[in-house]
């Protein structure tokens, strides 16, 4: 009977919220499900990645450990100097393991694309060299395309797009769109990034479903939509959020005393290991 209650309950809330275009706030993957299973060719839906898409496996890189983490890469500043901490971040980049926050995600968004529903993946990731990195875009799709998401499936024809010149005010930034991403470098800003994308290709969708971890993204995205009479639906998806693993402080400290002194990242796993050898 709880069951049937809780079902009755998310059907509703999807039902409001679809008819009025709020944002709503979910950490469960089926109310996503329901949302999508109600709209047409004409809608073009957008996921974040970051904690909506794939989370890092390691506990101080999630987001919930982020003051935490804060704490220690300025403790590594002050060893290894500001002008390394950029290689020194992309060393964690290039060696941490990711793993999907739901894999349920994966096949919803083939069955979007089954169903020709074009699908795109908005991103705050730079784009360019970062470290030792020769191209953020390349390395961020290979880490997509490595658990299953494919967006250019959804956009075959379509050529890469520098849309900085498309920006009404880049902040020197460099976002662009390739392989079915949006990247917004250091705009911060995903409405305007969507804005210049879509002139770009020339497309306005009736309606715009946009998944995101982060209330303000989905404001931006809304904002772009309502002065373009676009219908929005945002979706506050948090169930990464919702990863109750404590973190293991010895742990955290060991892997970035060994990233300060050896220049390499070691995972969860292996500090724990190191930790009970006596290290």
């Amino acid at each position: 009977m709880r069951k049937i209650i809780n079902f009755i309950f998310i059907t509703l809330t999807c039902f409001y919220n679809i008819c009025f275009a709020e944002i709503i706030q979910t950490k469960d993957t089926k109310v996503v499900e329901n949302i999508l299973a109600s709209i047409d060719n004409d809608t073009l839906v957008i996921f974040d990645v970051d904690d909506v898409l794939m989370y890092p496996e390691d506990k101080i890189l999630r987001s919930q450990n982020a003051d935490a983490c804060k704490v220690l890469v300025k403790q590594l500043k002050q060893r290894v100097g500001k002008d390394k901490i950029q290689d020194i971040t992309s060393i964690i980049l290039l060696a941490r393991k990711n793993k999907p926050v739901d894999p349920k995600m994966i096949n919803l968004i083939k069955t979007l694309q089954t169903n020709n529903i074009k699908v795109l993946a908005l991103t705050n990731c730079a784009t360019g060299k970062f470290g030792l990195i020769p191209n953020t875009e390349n390395w961020r799709i290979s880490e997509l395309k490595s658990h299953g998401y494919y967006f250019y499936k959804s956009w075959p024809d379509l050529k890469d797009i520098n849309l900085k010149p498309l920006m009404k005010d880049s902040n020197g930034a460099s976002p662009v769109y390739k392989e079915g991403v949006l990247f917004v470098d250091q705009t911060g800003k995903k409405g305007a990034v969507l804005d210049a994308f879509l002139t770009s290709v020339k497309i306005r969708p009736k309606r715009i479903v946009f998944i995101d971890d982060k209330s303000k993204n989905l404001e931006s995205v809304a904002e772009f939509a309502k002065q373009n009479n676009i219908e929005f639906i945002g979706i506050e998806y948090t169930k990464a959020l919702e990863e109750k693993e404590a973190l293991n402080k010895n742990i955290a400290q060991l892997q970035f005393e060994v990233l300060g002194k050896q220049k390499k990242w070691i995972s969860d796993t292996e500090a724990d290991k190191l930790l009970t050898s006596g290290y």
